[in-house]
C-alpha cells in the first residue's frame, strides 16, 4: 500500500471498476481482470457500507419498523466490529507490521520461486525448502505454502 501525505491529505490508489448489468437487468461491480485484491479496497468498501447504514437510520429510520430498525442496527454492530478489526490491520500494515504469519517475505512471484532449495537465509534464520514453508509475496500481499512437494507448482495460495 503506497500513501502519500501532501498537506494532511493521505492519498490512496483508485479503485477502477465498471457498472454492467447482469442477464436478468441488475446492475453490478465489474472490476478488471488486471484488479489485484488488496485489504484496503476491503476496508474501503466496509467503511462504505457502514455510512450507507448509519445514513439509512439517521435519514429514514422513521420509515422502517421496529424490527426492520433492529436488523439494521444489528448489521451496523456487526459492520463496526468488522472495520475496527480491518482497521488495526491496516495500521499495521502502514506501519510497517507484520499481519500475517509467515516463513519468507517476498517481492513477486518470480523471487519466490527463485527461492533456493539448498536452503534460504531470510531475518537472520536459515529456512530449508520444504512442505509447509510459508511465504508472503507483497506484490498481491498473498501467502502461499508449499503442499504436497517442494517445486514451484506446489505452492498453494492460502
Amino acid at each position: 500500500m503506497k500513501i502519500t501525505k501532501e498537506k494532511n491529505t493521505y492519498i490512496m490508489y483508485e479503485i477502477k471498476y465498471n457498472i454492467k448489468l447482469s442477464e436478468d437487468g441488475r446492475p453490478y461491480i465489474d472490476l478488471p481482470k488486471d484488479y489485484k485484491d488488496k485489504p484496503e479496497d476491503k476496508f474501503f468498501v466496509i467503511e462504505l457500507t457502514r455510512y450507507l447504514f448509519i445514513s439509512i437510520l439517521n435519514n429514514n429510520g422513521g420509515l422502517y419498523d421496529e424490527n426492520t430498525k433492529a436488523h439494521i442496527e444489528n448489521t451496523l454492530d456487526l459492520l463496526d466490529k468488522v472495520s475496527v478489526e480491518m482497521a488495526d490491520i491496516i495500521k499495521k500494515i502502514l506501519k510497517g507490521e507484520d499481519v500475517i504469519n509467515y516463513d519468507i517475505r517476498v517481492n513477486d512471484i518470480k523471487e519466490r520461486d527463485n527461492l533456493n532449495y539448498k536452503g534460504i537465509i531470510y531475518n537472520d534464520k536459515i529456512f530449508n525448502r520444504k512442505e509447509g514453508l510459508k511465504v508472503l509475496v507483497l506484490e498481491d500481499l498473498s501467502l502461499y505454502e508449499l503442499k504436497g512437494g517442494i517445486d514451484n507448482k506446489h505452492w498453494t495460495k492460502i
